[in-house]
Protein backbone atom coordinates (compact mmCIF):
# COMPACT_ATOMS: atom_id res chain seq x y z
CA UNK A 1 0.00 0.00 0.00
CA UNK A 2 1.22 3.49 -1.02
CA UNK A 3 2.04 5.75 2.06
CA UNK A 4 1.32 9.08 2.08
CA UNK A 5 1.57 11.90 4.15
CA UNK A 6 -1.17 13.81 5.52
CA UNK A 7 1.25 16.81 5.98
CA UNK A 8 1.33 16.71 2.03
CA UNK A 9 -0.41 19.68 -0.05
CA UNK A 10 -3.63 19.51 -0.94
CA UNK A 11 -3.92 18.26 -4.61
CA UNK A 12 -6.50 21.30 -4.73
CA UNK A 13 -3.84 23.53 -3.07
CA UNK A 14 -2.01 26.23 -5.48
CA UNK A 15 1.28 24.63 -7.08
CA UNK A 16 4.02 26.05 -9.07
CA UNK A 17 2.41 24.55 -12.21
CA UNK A 18 -1.08 26.26 -11.17
CA UNK A 19 0.71 30.02 -11.02
CA UNK A 20 2.61 29.40 -14.41
CA UNK A 21 -0.70 28.36 -15.82
CA UNK A 22 -2.48 31.91 -14.12
CA UNK A 23 0.60 33.72 -15.54
CA UNK A 24 -0.07 32.02 -19.21
CA UNK A 25 -3.79 33.11 -18.56
CA UNK A 26 -2.84 36.55 -17.78
CA UNK A 27 0.36 36.72 -20.55
CA UNK A 28 -1.19 35.46 -23.44
CA UNK A 29 -4.37 34.69 -25.35
CA UNK A 30 -4.67 34.07 -29.54
CA UNK A 31 -7.12 36.24 -31.17
CA UNK A 32 -8.53 33.36 -32.63
CA UNK A 33 -8.22 34.47 -36.44
CA UNK A 34 -4.72 32.78 -36.89
CA UNK A 35 -5.03 29.24 -35.14
CA UNK A 36 -8.28 29.00 -34.07
CA UNK A 37 -10.67 29.99 -30.68
CA UNK A 38 -9.26 29.82 -27.23
CA UNK A 39 -11.01 27.79 -24.70
CA UNK A 40 -10.40 26.82 -21.20
CA UNK A 41 -10.92 24.32 -18.95
CA UNK A 42 -9.14 23.63 -15.39
CA UNK A 43 -6.04 21.80 -14.37
CA UNK A 44 -8.08 19.00 -12.36
CA UNK A 45 -9.39 17.52 -15.34
CA UNK A 46 -5.56 17.19 -16.48
CA UNK A 47 -4.80 15.15 -13.30
CA UNK A 48 -8.07 13.44 -13.10
CA UNK A 49 -10.86 11.98 -15.92
CA UNK A 50 -14.24 11.54 -15.50
CA UNK A 51 -15.29 7.94 -16.85
CA UNK A 52 -14.97 7.01 -20.15
CA UNK A 53 -17.86 4.97 -20.36
CA UNK A 54 -21.15 4.45 -18.55
CA UNK A 55 -20.75 2.56 -14.98
CA UNK A 56 -24.51 1.31 -14.97
CA UNK A 57 -25.44 0.65 -11.69
CA UNK A 58 -22.40 0.98 -9.14
CA UNK A 59 -22.62 2.75 -6.44
CA UNK A 60 -19.32 4.75 -7.04
CA UNK A 61 -16.35 5.01 -9.38
CA UNK A 62 -12.81 5.91 -8.90
CA UNK A 63 -9.86 7.14 -10.81
CA UNK A 64 -6.43 7.45 -8.93
CA UNK A 65 -3.34 9.82 -9.80
CA UNK A 66 -0.13 9.77 -7.59
CA UNK A 67 -2.05 8.30 -4.54
CA UNK A 68 -5.13 11.07 -4.44
CA UNK A 69 -8.65 9.16 -5.77
CA UNK A 70 -11.19 11.13 -7.33
CA UNK A 71 -14.60 9.20 -6.06
CA UNK A 72 -18.03 10.32 -8.32
CA UNK A 73 -21.58 8.96 -7.37
CA UNK A 74 -24.35 9.79 -8.97
CA UNK A 75 -26.91 11.73 -7.90
CA UNK A 76 -30.73 12.30 -8.43
CA UNK A 77 -33.00 14.18 -11.08
CA UNK A 78 -36.49 15.51 -11.27
CA UNK A 79 -38.73 14.05 -14.18
CA UNK A 80 -41.94 15.45 -15.27
CA UNK A 81 -44.50 13.21 -13.96
CA UNK A 82 -42.38 14.45 -10.41
CA UNK A 83 -40.75 11.98 -9.18
CA UNK A 84 -37.39 11.48 -8.80
CA UNK A 85 -34.36 8.76 -10.02
CA UNK A 86 -30.94 8.33 -11.00
CA UNK A 87 -29.36 10.98 -13.12
CA UNK A 88 -26.61 8.27 -14.01
CA UNK A 89 -23.04 9.29 -14.15
CA UNK A 90 -21.36 12.15 -16.26
CA UNK A 91 -19.53 9.95 -18.89
CA UNK A 92 -17.84 10.25 -22.19
CA UNK A 93 -17.01 13.20 -24.16
CA UNK A 94 -19.72 15.54 -23.40
CA UNK A 95 -19.61 16.48 -20.02
CA UNK A 96 -15.69 17.10 -20.91
CA UNK A 97 -17.07 19.94 -23.32
CA UNK A 98 -19.90 20.76 -20.94
CA UNK A 99 -16.87 21.61 -18.47
CA UNK A 100 -14.98 23.21 -21.46
CA UNK A 101 -18.08 25.67 -21.89
CA UNK A 102 -18.60 26.26 -18.16
CA UNK A 103 -14.73 27.03 -17.22
CA UNK A 104 -14.46 29.14 -20.51
CA UNK A 105 -17.72 31.24 -19.77
CA UNK A 106 -15.94 31.82 -16.15
CA UNK A 107 -13.31 32.87 -17.51
CA UNK A 108 -14.86 35.22 -20.26
CA UNK A 109 -17.77 36.76 -17.97
CA UNK A 110 -16.35 36.42 -14.09
CA UNK A 111 -19.72 35.16 -13.45
CA UNK A 112 -20.35 31.72 -11.69
CA UNK A 113 -23.90 31.36 -13.81
CA UNK A 114 -23.69 29.63 -16.55
CA UNK A 115 -26.29 30.27 -19.26
CA UNK A 116 -27.54 27.32 -21.29
CA UNK A 117 -29.00 27.90 -24.66
CA UNK A 118 -28.07 29.45 -28.00
CA UNK A 119 -24.61 30.21 -26.32
CA UNK A 120 -23.89 26.28 -24.75
CA UNK A 121 -25.96 25.00 -28.52
CA UNK A 122 -22.81 27.29 -30.60
CA UNK A 123 -19.90 26.15 -28.53
CA UNK A 124 -20.84 22.57 -28.73
CA UNK A 125 -21.61 22.88 -32.67
CA UNK A 126 -18.10 24.38 -33.00
CA UNK A 127 -17.10 20.70 -31.58
CA UNK A 128 -18.73 18.77 -34.05
CA UNK A 129 -21.70 18.54 -31.27
CA UNK A 130 -25.51 19.74 -31.08
CA UNK A 131 -26.63 19.17 -35.00
CA UNK A 132 -29.15 16.62 -34.25
CA UNK A 133 -31.99 15.75 -31.47
CA UNK A 134 -29.88 12.45 -30.43
CA UNK A 135 -27.25 14.96 -29.86
CA UNK A 136 -29.14 17.60 -27.91
CA UNK A 137 -30.53 14.73 -26.02
CA UNK A 138 -27.20 13.96 -25.09
CA UNK A 139 -26.26 17.08 -23.74
CA UNK A 140 -28.93 17.41 -21.95
CA UNK A 141 -28.94 14.33 -20.28
CA UNK A 142 -24.94 14.90 -19.37
CA UNK A 143 -25.36 18.16 -17.93
CA UNK A 144 -28.26 16.93 -15.91
CA UNK A 145 -25.91 14.09 -14.90
CA UNK A 146 -22.98 16.26 -14.37
CA UNK A 147 -24.80 18.67 -11.93
CA UNK A 148 -26.13 15.86 -9.99
CA UNK A 149 -23.64 14.20 -8.94
CA UNK A 150 -21.22 13.92 -6.16
CA UNK A 151 -17.44 14.42 -6.67
CA UNK A 152 -14.93 14.01 -4.26
CA UNK A 153 -11.18 13.48 -3.90
CA UNK A 154 -9.51 11.35 -0.72
CA UNK A 155 -6.23 10.18 0.04
CA UNK A 156 -4.94 7.43 2.56
CA UNK A 157 -1.83 6.95 4.36
CA UNK A 158 -0.47 4.71 6.96
CA UNK A 159 2.25 4.64 9.01
CA UNK A 160 4.14 2.63 11.95
CA UNK A 161 1.90 4.30 14.25
CA UNK A 162 -1.82 3.86 12.77
CA UNK A 163 -3.63 5.51 9.38
CA UNK A 164 -5.84 8.25 8.21
CA UNK A 165 -7.54 9.59 5.64
CA UNK A 166 -8.83 12.53 4.57
CA UNK A 167 -11.29 13.96 1.75
CA UNK A 168 -12.30 17.09 0.50
CA UNK A 169 -15.75 17.56 -1.30
CA UNK A 170 -15.61 19.41 -4.96
CA UNK A 171 -19.32 19.94 -6.34
CA UNK A 172 -18.79 21.60 -9.84
CA UNK A 173 -22.18 23.26 -9.57
CA UNK A 174 -24.23 24.56 -6.79
CA UNK A 175 -27.67 24.62 -9.09
CA UNK A 176 -29.28 23.80 -12.49
CA UNK A 177 -32.28 25.48 -13.60
CA UNK A 178 -33.70 23.37 -16.19
CA UNK A 179 -36.82 24.56 -18.70
CA UNK A 180 -37.77 22.22 -21.29
CA UNK A 181 -40.24 22.28 -23.71
CA UNK A 182 -42.26 18.71 -23.24
CA UNK A 183 -39.77 17.61 -26.88
CA UNK A 184 -36.94 15.74 -26.99
CA UNK A 185 -35.85 17.37 -30.07
CA UNK A 186 -36.05 20.48 -28.12
CA UNK A 187 -33.98 22.88 -30.34
CA UNK A 188 -32.30 24.81 -27.16
CA UNK A 189 -32.35 25.27 -23.28
CA UNK A 190 -34.52 28.69 -23.55
CA UNK A 191 -34.06 29.71 -19.82
CA UNK A 192 -31.82 27.08 -18.39
CA UNK A 193 -28.55 27.32 -16.50
CA UNK A 194 -26.61 26.43 -14.01
CA UNK A 195 -24.57 28.12 -11.11
CA UNK A 196 -20.56 27.13 -10.63
CA UNK A 197 -20.02 26.19 -6.67
CA UNK A 198 -17.78 28.42 -5.12
CA UNK A 199 -14.91 26.21 -5.14
CA UNK A 200 -15.26 25.11 -8.65
CA UNK A 201 -15.41 28.92 -9.83
CA UNK A 202 -12.59 30.37 -7.72
CA UNK A 203 -10.03 27.25 -9.17
CA UNK A 204 -11.55 28.27 -13.14
CA UNK A 205 -10.73 32.03 -12.41
CA UNK A 206 -7.39 31.81 -10.49
CA UNK A 207 -5.87 29.37 -13.08
CA UNK A 208 -7.70 28.11 -15.80
CA UNK A 209 -5.96 26.19 -18.61
CA UNK A 210 -5.97 27.46 -22.33
CA UNK A 211 -6.74 25.08 -24.97
CA UNK A 212 -7.73 24.95 -28.44
CA UNK A 213 -11.24 24.36 -29.96
CA UNK A 214 -9.92 23.90 -33.17
CA UNK A 215 -7.67 20.71 -31.31
CA UNK A 216 -11.02 19.31 -29.25
CA UNK A 217 -12.77 19.39 -32.35
CA UNK A 218 -10.33 17.37 -34.77
CA UNK A 219 -9.60 14.69 -31.75
CA UNK A 220 -13.46 14.03 -32.14
CA UNK A 221 -15.20 12.05 -30.08
CA UNK A 222 -12.91 10.06 -27.82
CA UNK A 223 -13.04 11.01 -24.39
CA UNK A 224 -9.42 9.10 -23.98
CA UNK A 225 -7.94 11.56 -26.89
CA UNK A 226 -9.38 14.22 -25.26
CA UNK A 227 -8.07 13.01 -21.94
CA UNK A 228 -4.45 13.32 -23.32
CA UNK A 229 -4.73 16.30 -24.79
CA UNK A 230 -5.35 17.81 -21.81
CA UNK A 231 -3.05 16.38 -19.93
CA UNK A 232 -0.30 16.70 -22.21
CA UNK A 233 -1.12 20.21 -22.14
CA UNK A 234 -0.88 20.72 -18.32
CA UNK A 235 1.94 18.61 -17.94
CA UNK A 236 4.58 19.64 -21.06
CA UNK A 237 3.68 23.54 -20.10
CA UNK A 238 6.33 24.41 -17.99
CA UNK A 239 8.45 20.96 -17.78
CA UNK A 240 11.91 21.78 -16.79
CA UNK A 241 13.46 18.23 -17.03
CA UNK A 242 12.65 15.01 -18.35
CA UNK A 243 9.83 12.74 -16.80
CA UNK A 244 8.88 9.36 -16.49
CA UNK A 245 5.52 8.25 -16.39
CA UNK A 246 5.03 4.49 -15.57
CA UNK A 247 2.24 2.19 -17.28
CA UNK A 248 0.66 1.45 -13.85
CA UNK A 249 0.09 4.79 -13.35
CA UNK A 250 -1.11 5.78 -16.81
CA UNK A 251 -3.24 2.93 -16.34
CA UNK A 252 -4.44 4.16 -13.34
CA UNK A 253 -5.42 7.84 -14.50
CA UNK A 254 -6.23 6.78 -17.84
CA UNK A 255 -7.35 2.99 -17.96
CA UNK A 256 -10.80 2.32 -15.82
CA UNK A 257 -12.29 1.22 -18.52
CA UNK A 258 -9.62 -1.67 -18.97
CA UNK A 259 -8.94 -4.46 -16.19
CA UNK A 260 -5.27 -4.70 -17.11
CA UNK A 261 -2.50 -2.29 -18.28
CA UNK A 262 -1.67 -4.95 -21.46
CA UNK A 263 -5.06 -3.91 -22.61
CA UNK A 264 -4.80 -0.32 -21.74
CA UNK A 265 -1.47 0.03 -23.31
CA UNK A 266 -2.11 -0.06 -26.55
CA UNK A 267 -5.35 1.88 -26.76
CA UNK A 268 -3.56 4.83 -24.94
CA UNK A 269 -0.75 4.61 -27.43
CA UNK A 270 -3.54 4.67 -30.67
CA UNK A 271 -4.87 7.98 -28.88
CA UNK A 272 -1.43 9.46 -28.22
CA UNK A 273 -0.76 9.11 -31.58
CA UNK A 274 -3.62 10.75 -33.09
CA UNK A 275 -3.10 14.03 -29.96
CA UNK A 276 0.34 13.98 -30.98
CA UNK A 277 -0.71 15.35 -34.66
CA UNK A 278 -2.55 18.13 -33.55
CA UNK A 279 -0.29 18.98 -30.63
CA UNK A 280 2.38 18.51 -32.88
CA UNK A 281 5.31 20.37 -30.92
CA UNK A 282 4.53 17.72 -27.67
CA UNK A 283 7.84 15.82 -27.39
CA UNK A 284 7.12 12.02 -25.98
CA UNK A 285 8.65 8.65 -26.09
CA UNK A 286 7.77 5.36 -25.52
CA UNK A 287 9.41 2.79 -24.19
CA UNK A 288 8.11 -0.61 -22.59
CA UNK A 289 8.05 0.62 -18.65
CA UNK A 290 7.30 4.40 -19.34
CA UNK A 291 6.29 7.15 -20.98
CA UNK A 292 9.11 10.00 -21.15
CA UNK A 293 7.94 13.32 -21.28
CA UNK A 294 10.42 16.24 -22.19
CA UNK A 295 10.81 19.35 -22.66
CA UNK A 296 8.39 21.19 -25.32
CA UNK A 297 7.71 24.75 -26.82
CA UNK A 298 4.54 26.13 -25.67
CA UNK A 299 1.19 24.52 -27.37
CA UNK A 300 -0.28 28.09 -27.33
CA UNK A 301 1.89 30.90 -28.31
CA UNK A 302 2.54 33.85 -25.78
CA UNK A 303 0.83 36.76 -27.22
CA UNK A 304 -0.77 40.01 -25.35
CA UNK A 305 -4.38 39.37 -24.40
CA UNK A 306 -7.14 40.55 -26.35
CA UNK A 307 -9.83 42.47 -24.85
Amino acid sequence: MTKISLDQKHPLDPTWRERKLLDLQTELELSGEERGDIAYTSPLWARFSLPHRNPGDAPRWEARNNGVSLIVRPGEKLTADGSWVSAGYPFGVIPRMALTYMATEAVRTREPVIHLGDSQREFMSKLGLSHGSTDRRRIRTQIEALAACDIQLSEHATTDDGWGYRFQKLPITKGLQLWLNGRDDAPALWGSSVVLSEEFFESIVTAAMPVYLDDLRALGGSSLRHDIYVWLTYRLNSLEKSTHVTWEQLHAQFGSSFKLVRQFKPKFLEALSDVTKVYATARVRVTDNTLILMPSPRHIPQRSITS
